[in-house]
Parts: structure tokens; C-alpha cells; sequence
């Protein structure tokens, strides 16, 4: 905010807005909030009983952690939907920081998806994903994420305990402003690394877990545009918050709902039920090429391994030659 646009005697306070999503009402915000509660609170217990079951599953247990992260994700949302259902009701301030702070909980989901991001790289580009320099590219960009995000918390709360001093509000502001930039850039930075990985040329992609290959990549191409919407609409409401002031449409509650929350949810939902614990699943001990889909290393390097969904396709095609030529002497006799 500039204190010149409002007038210096003016007193910035965080808790007057914009917001993202407008102040919530008890006749619209609650009953939608409501709604969003409930079904976050439906994945939640999903995805834990996912977790649970593989984690039990005998002879051998197939441990998938990110389930973690996702149940813990959508408990953070459930969290978020009963703030803005309480904000609605009371209209404390405290509500509302609390809402702008559980809002921060993309991170986790954002974690689970640069796990997801690791190991497609690595089976379509093994010695670059493998390589440690590829390891330590992922690890800054976990730890950025999750430093990012602990500074936009403690600027929000710094600038919600900062009314009457308004340049101190101004610089927690100026901070949010960067670290939702910062997030934007690190939730399109996997985006734009697949479509690279994917226009290189490389060995036969080495496939893991369940399911073909494109899956995996459809599924993370998918998540990761719905998560760089959310981070690019917070990082340009942040940025014009004259423009909130007079209404404008990047604040209404239909961005709030359709680029946070909905998007969000469609994530939660697609890995519930394209099953991404069985899709990202890799065995343990992982620690080189090869090790993804149980081949030796000289395969996978030289693109001449073949994946359990290619000998599926080459018994189809032999049975398919097989009574193709039953056919033919049939029809000559």
C-alpha cells in the first residue's frame, strides 16, 4: 500500500483488505465453505485409508509417504473452510489472519508434486536425473518452498500486529508481495522442466509403479497447471491492491473459489482416483537407473529395456498375428 494514495494520517490496517475472495458473508460464503469442508474432509479420510491399506498389505508393504502429504494437505483446507466459515460469522481479524495463514498450506501438496516431478524426470532422462547435481536442483527447490512460505506467514503476521505503524505494514506487504512471486515461479518451474525433458531426446522412458507411463505425466502435467493458476492469481492480486478496492474481478469470489480451492480440490480428487499411489509408486532402495522398474542399468542407459506395458503390447500384437493367419486358413478351406 502506499501511504501517499491514502493520506498520512491515514492508519494501514492488513485487516480492512482486499482480499482475495472479497470479506465473507454468512448467506454466500458459509454454505459454499460448508461444502468445500465437507468434501476436503472426504479426501482427507481417502487418502489416509489408501495409506493405511498399502501400509498393511502383505506379503509386502507398499509404503507411498506423499499420502501423507496429500491427507495432510486437505486437512490444512479443512482447517482453512472452518476459518472463513467463522470469519463470516464473527468478523474478527484473528479469522482472518488465520485464513491468509492455512492458505500458505499449498506447500504441502506443492512437496508431493516435486517428488512426483523427481521421478518422472529420472526414468525419461536417467543420467540427468540421477545425477546429484538434478538431486540438489530438487532439494532447494523443497526447501525454497517451504522457507518462502514460512516468511509469508511471519509477514502477515507481522503486518496484522503492526496497525499505526504504517511503514512497517508497507515493508511486511512489500515481502508478501515477493514471496508470492517466488511462489508462482516455483510452481511453474516442474511445469516447464516436463515440457523440456519431454522435447529432449533420450532413452526409452523407464516405467515404474502401475499404469502406462503417459499417465504420469498427464496427471502431473495436470496438477501442476492447477497449482501455477493458484500461485499466479494470489501473486496478481498481491500486486494490484488499488485494484481491489474498486472491485475488480481478480478479487470476486468466483477467482477466490475456482482458482484456490476448486482447483486444488480437482488435484486432490484426480489422485484419488487415477490412484497416484500405485502410478508414482517406486520400489525401496532406489538409487540409480534401472532400479525404477528392476532392470539393469545398461538397458535403461542404451533405451533398450522393455517395460512390462511393452511386453503386454507385444503378446497382444503376437495374438493378434495368430488369429489373423487362423482366419486366413479357414477362409481357404
Amino acid at each position: 500500500m502506499d501511504t501517499a494514495e491514502h493520506g498520512s494520517a491515514e492508519v494501514l490496517d492488513p485487516a480492512n483488505g482486499p482480499f482475495l475472495g472479497q470479506f465473507p458473508t454468512r448467506s454466500i460464503d458459509v454454505p459454499v465453505s460448508a461444502v468445500f469442508l465437507a468434501i476436503f474432509l472426504g479426501f482427507a479420510a481417502t487418502h489416509i485409508a489408501i495409506y493405511v491399506t498399502n501400509n498393511i498389505r502383505k506379503p509386502t508393504k507398499h509404503k507411498f509417504l506423499p499420502s501423507i502429504l496429500i491427507f495432510d494437505f486437505c486437512l490444512d483446507r479443512v482447517l482453512s473452510c472452518f476459518f472463513r466459515i467463522l470469519w463470516a460469522c464473527t468478523g474478527l481479524r484473528g479469522f482472518a489472519l488465520g485464513v491468509l495463514i492455512v492458505e500458505n498450506g499449498t506447500v504441502v501438496l506443492l512437496t508431493a508434486n516435486l517428488f512426483f516431478f523427481q521421478r518422472t524426470i529420472r526414468a525419461m532422462h536417467p543420467r540427468i536425473g540421477w545425477h546429484p547435481a538434478f538431486r540438489v536442483f530438487v532439494l532447494t527447490l523443497i526447501f525454497t518452498t517451504i522457507a518462502n512460505v514460512l516468511v509469508n506467514i511471519i509477514s502477515l503476521c507481522v503486518s496484522f500486529m503492526s496497525v499505526g505503524n504504517n511503514a512497517r505494514v508497507e515493508v511486511a506487504e512489500d515481502i508478501i508481495k515477493v514471496a508470492n512471486g517466488i511462489n508462482m515461479v516455483l510452481a511453474l518451474t516442474p511445469l516447464i522442466c516436463i515440457f523440456i525433458a519431454s522435447a529432449l531426446p533420450g532413452p526409452r522412458p523407464e516405467n515404474f509403479g502401475i499404469g502406462p507411463f503417459r499417465s504420469k505425466v498427464a496427471l502431473l502435467v495436470f496438477s501442476e497447471i492447477c497449482f501455477a493458476v493458484g500461485a499466479t492469481t494470489r501473486f496478481a492480486s498481491s500486486v494490484n491492491m488499488a485494484a481491489g478496492r474498486h472491485g475488480h474481478p481478480l478479487f470476486s469470489r468466483a477467482t477466490f473459489y475456482t482458482s484456490a480451492w476448486t482447483a486444488e480440490l480437482l488435484v486432490v480428487i484426480a489422485y484419488a482416483v487415477f490412484r497416484v499411489d500405485r502410478l508414482f509408486h517406486i520400489p525401496n532402495g532406489s538409487k540409480g537407473p534401472g532400479d525404477y522398474s528392476g532392470g539393469s542399468n545398461e538397458k535403461i542407459g542404451s533405451g533398450q529395456g522393455e517395460s512390462s506395458l511393452d511386453s503386454q503390447q507385444r503378446l497382444f500384437n503376437l495374438s493378434m498375428e495368430q488369429t489373423s493367419t487362423q482366419s486366413s486358413q479357414t477362409s481357404f478351406y
